[in-house]
Order: C-alpha cells, then structure tokens, then sequence
C-alpha cells in the first residue's frame, strides 16, 4: 500500500537515489529504510533491516541496485533496492555517521568515529559479496566523511572535545563542546 510521504513518522537519517526515480531513506528508530517513489512523493516499500539497529549512513551502487547502509550497532548491510532483500552483513565499528561507495573501484567506506574512531574499507567483488580490505585506525569522533572520487582520497573532520555539560531535562546525554583551535582534517589514501 502506498503511504504519503505527509503521514511519515519517525527520525529519519541520510537518504540515497538510483537515478530511475526511487529513493531510500533509513528510518532509524524503526530499523528499517524505505523506498521511496521521488516523483509521486509515496513510499512504495517498507523493509525490515533485520540485525541493524539505527541505520544511519547509506550510500548506494546504482549499476548493481545495492544500496549500503551503515548501522550504529557496528553492522553494514547491503540491501538489494529492488526486492528489499538483504544480501550481506559485516561487522564495522559502532558509531557509524557516513556511508561512501565508489563505483570505479568497488570500495564503500564506512567512518565510525565511536571507541577510538574507524575508518571500515570493503570491495564489492560481486553485488553480494563483499570483503573487507582494510580498517585503518582513525581517531575518536572522526566520523563525518567526504570522498573524492577523482583521487581516491577520504577525508574525515576531527576536534578535541571538552568535558560534557551536565544533564538538564529534555538532553539527558549533552554533547561536549569542541575545543577552539582543535579542528583538523584527516586525509587518507592509497
């Protein structure tokens, strides 16, 4: 049944489109990501992430319709955009905040800026097989990432964060300020 993208209900997170008129959108409290008609603003499917707890990241290999999905719980799944199905699961670091695939070289990279920070690097060596290439150690809260597909490199923002404010009602868990003059940029490549 189709449902209007006005009665959505939920917190939503990155979204990624295959170019034909469908887009994915993770739904992150519900565990599941949606496929989305972008014309018609209806939401065609809704398919379960089964082991995914808060999708987050997503990226997508619109040749081979998987789309890739980064699950704070420390998982990336690939789901199949035209059935939903699930095709793999690996496990990454906890934290994930971004998902990048890049279609000449068949890597999708994952950032997880939780524990000591992560940088989660996979080929797809068929659309459902995936092996992991490498886990290049980062650094605490370096989670936010860019890819530039011309030369391969990744880059990550990073900061020292100060201690965090006391809790107040409605923000039981606040986020610590960030240190002035502390911000850099992580760059990394072949």
């Amino acid at each position: 049944m189709l449902e209007s993208l006005a009665v959505l209900r939920g917190r939503t997170e990155h979204l990624a489109a295959d170019g034909t008129g469908h887009v994915f959108l993770n739904m992150q409290d519900r565990h599941t990501v949606l496929r989305l008609d972008s014309q018609a603003l209806k939401v065609l499917d809704t398919w379960p992430l089964t082991g995914c707890q808060q999708p987050s990241s997503m990226d997508m290999d619109r040749k081979n319709e998987r789309v890739f999905i980064g699950c704070r719980s420390g998982v990336m799944t690939v789901v199949d955009g035209n059935t939903g199905k699930i095709v793999s699961t690996q496990p990454i670091g906890r934290g994930v905040d971004a998902a990048e695939f890049d279609p000449d070289t068949g890597l999708v990279f994952f950032s997880t800026g939780g524990g000591s920070g992560a940088l989660s690097v996979f080929h797809e060596d068929s659309p459902d097989k995936y092996t992991l290439v490498e886990e290049v150690k980062t650094q605490a809260g370096a989670r936010t990432m860019a890819l530039d597909r011309k030369t391969g490199r990744v880059y990550l923002s990073v900061a020292q964060f100060g201690p965090p404010p006391e809790a107040a009602p409605g923000n039981t868990q606040p986020r610590p300020s960030i240190i002035p003059g502390t911000f850099s940029v992580l760059v990394f490549g072949k």
